[in-house]
C-alpha cells in the first residue's frame, strides 16, 4: 500500500560488491518499509537498513581558523570506502555540490571523516554547521580508488591540507607491507594537520615549514630529496599544490 509522501525521502545509493557506481534512486520509509527503483535491471545489491541518522555531524574540530574536521554518520560509506576515494556533499538544497576526499573511515562507528577548507560560500556553509545538524546530500564512495601493492619503499609528500587525502593512502600503503616515509610540510607551524595520525602509519615523518616553526626549515622538496640521497626509493605519492607536485616529480 501506499504510504504518505511525507514519510519517505529521496536518497542515493551507490555501492554494490563489486566496488562499481550504481546510482539508485531509492524511496525509504523511514519506520518499517523499503521500496526501491533501480536503474540497472538483473543486477543483485544487497541493500542496507538506512537510519533516520545518517549524514549526521557527529564531531567537529578546527585545526585552523578556516580547515576544519568533520566525522558524519554514513555506515554504507564507511563500509564500503577505499584510498583515493571520496564523497560529493551538498548542504543544503540550494548549494553547490562539493567533492572532498575521505579522510578517514569508522566501519564500527558507521562514520567517515573530512577535512574541508573554508574557500568559498558552500564550505563557509559545511562549516557552520554544528555536531547534531545534518547535511542535505552525501554522496559516495565515488572516483577511482588509489592503487595500494607492495612496492618496498614508498615517500609520501603532501602539503597543508593535502595531508587529509593523503592519510589513507599512507595507511593502506602501510598495511601492504610497505615502508612509508612521509614528508609533511605547511608555511607555518599552525597549518601543520593530521601530524599524528600520519605518524602512526609512517615509519619515519618529516616535517618541513617555510619559516622553521615546526620541523625542518624548508620546503616538502627539500625533504624528499634528504630521502632520496640517502637511500632507494620505489614509490613516491603526491598530494598538493600542481607546482608542488610538479617539482616532486622531477626531484
Amino acid at each position: 500500500n501506499e504510504l504518505p509522501s511525507t514519510e519517505y525521502k529521496e536518497v542515493l545509493l551507490t555501492t554494490n560488491e563489486r566496488g562499481t557506481l550504481v546510482l539508485l534512486s531509492a524511496y525509504l520509509c523511514t519506520k518499517t518499509r523499503t521500496r526501491l527503483r533501480m536503474s540497472k535491471k538483473n543486477t543483485t545489491f544487497a541493500v542496507a537498513k538506512v537510519l533516520d541518522t545518517m549524514n549526521t555531524i557527529i564531531s567537529k574540530r578546527f585545526f585552523s581558523a578556516n580547515v576544519a574536521e568533520l566525522v558524519i554518520e554514513a555506515p554504507l560509506i564507511a563500509r564500503s570506502r577505499r584510498a583515493g576515494h571520496f564523497v560529493m556533499v551538498r548542504v543544503d538544497a540550494h548549494s553547490e555540490r562539493m567533492p572532498l576526499t575521505i579522510a578517514g573511515a569508522d566501519i564500527e562507528r558507521g562514520t567517515i571523516t573530512l577535512v574541508v577548507q573554508q574557500v568559498g560560500v558552500s564550505s563557509r556553509k559545511l562549516l557552520a554547521l554544528n555536531p547534531g545538524d545534518k547535511v542535505y546530500d552525501l554522496v559516495g564512495p565515488l572516483g577511482k580508488a588509489t592503487r595500494i601493492e607492495h612496492y618496498c619503499t614508498v615517500v609520501c609528500a603532501c602539503g597543508g591540507v593535502g595531508a587529509a587525502p593523503m592519510l589513507p593512502i599512507a595507511e593502506a600503503l602501510k598495511k601492504a607491507g610497505n615502508k612509508v616515509i612521509t614528508v609533511l610540510a605547511a608555511r607555518t607551524a599552525e597549518l601543520i594537520i593530521l601530524k599524528e595520525q600520519l605518524a602512526q602509519w609512517s615509519d619515519e615523518l618529516i616535517i618541513m615549514t617555510d619559516d622553521g616553526s615546526m620541523g625542518q626549515k624548508g620546503l616538502v622538496t627539500e625533504g624528499v630529496e634528504q630521502v632520496l640521497n640517502r637511500e632507494q626509493v620505489d614509490k613516491c605519492v603526491t598530494i598538493g599544490p600542481a607546482i608542488m607536485m610538479k617539482i616532486v616529480a622531477l626531484t
